[in-house]
């Protein structure tokens, strides 16, 4: 949800106690685990290189010898499809002890997320855990998440349950994954470059476009990939540039997500949070309000606008 003040037609109020975490600022919704006992070693790696075992230890992911291979499990084989992942030598079970972890994963944590958040925890889990693998000049690489994906789970997706899961993990109502995971700083993830040969982060995909539901004179459903130049609310009020401050400060929706590439202050609805596209306005007394942008109707399989 936006990070907004006071705003009649906005929509559920977040939960106050939520900013308190926001502030630890250690995001990205990628999970670490490892059995309980020290001398057991699992294949999920950290996207900075790093693996811990059940004692704690971390110790450097440049050190692990890997191999690429298709992935064979059931958990993650509608995100991962036919890509080559990478699996540890050190595994010695050929990545299903890395299967059950993860697959405690999703009980203790993923299960009970929200509609809106649990499709890109779930990817960018499947991400992390079997990450994309690729041979380079005669090195098997691991690759990590990118930062795009990273920021759009934690900043917009997954904004409010990030707090839960911490919590969750404080109680420790974590039992099936015994509840070592930890956070990783998106800052230090590669950016994605998808001309990149070969890739340099394993792409989830969360902030592209669908360029079959891109418009420019209406909306397709809530306005999720609606790019058209409309810059005031359905009020009159003029739009805020979603890359300023000024005269509301915000976070979300953050500037990863193709949407808001050159988007002035053109009304949008990145991420597809809300009903409508939407924008933070220039009144210093109304943060954000909604924009009046009509339904699109197909014609010919074509999504037009005949007007209202």
């Amino acid at each position: 949800m936006r990070d907004r003040g006071v705003s009649a037609a906005g929509p559920r109020n977040r939960r106050q106690w939520v900013l308190l975490f926001s502030l630890t600022y250690v995001v990205g919704f990628v999970l670490l685990a490892s059995l309980t006992t020290p001398s057991s070693v699992s294949a999920v790696s950290t996207a900075a290189g790093s693996l811990r075992h059940g004692d704690d230890e971390d110790v450097s992911g440049d050190e692990e010898e890997g191999y690429c291979a298709p992935y064979n499990g059931k958990v993650c084989k509608r995100f991962i499809n036919s890509r080559q992942v990478w699996y540890s030598r050190e595994d010695g079970t050929g990545g299903w002890e890395n299967e059950k972890i993860t697959t405690a994963l999703f009980d203790d944590l993923i299960t009970d997320l929200p509609q809106y958040c649990r499709p890109a925890a779930e990817k960018l889990l499947c991400a992390y855990a079997f990450p994309q693998c690729v041979i380079k000049d005669g090195t098997t690489i691991r690759l990590p998440l990118c930062y795009e994906d990273c920021v759009a789970t934690y900043l917009q997706f997954c904004y409010n349950d990030w707090a839960l899961i911490e919590e969750k993990k404080e109680r420790g109502d974590v039992i099936k994954s015994r509840g070592h995971f930890r956070l990783p700083n998106c800052e230090e993830l590669p950016r994605y470059n998808k001309t990149a040969k070969p890739p340099i982060c394993s792409h989830v995909g969360l902030t592209e476009l669908v360029s079959e539901e891109v418009t420019y004179d209406c909306r397709m459903g809530n306005g999720r990939f609606y790019l058209g130049t409309v810059n005031v609310t359905n009020t009159g009020i003029p739009c805020q540039k979603w890359d300023s401050q000024e005269p509301h400060s915000h976070h979300k929706p953050p500037l990863v997500f193709a949407e808001l590439q050159d988007a002035e202050n053109y009304c949008r609805n990145a991420g597809g949070e809300e009903p409508t596209p939407w924008c933070y306005t220039t009144d210093k007394t109304v943060r954000w309000q909604a924009c009046d942008i009509p339904l699109c109707r197909k014609c010919f399989g074509v999504w037009v606008h005949f007007g209202k």
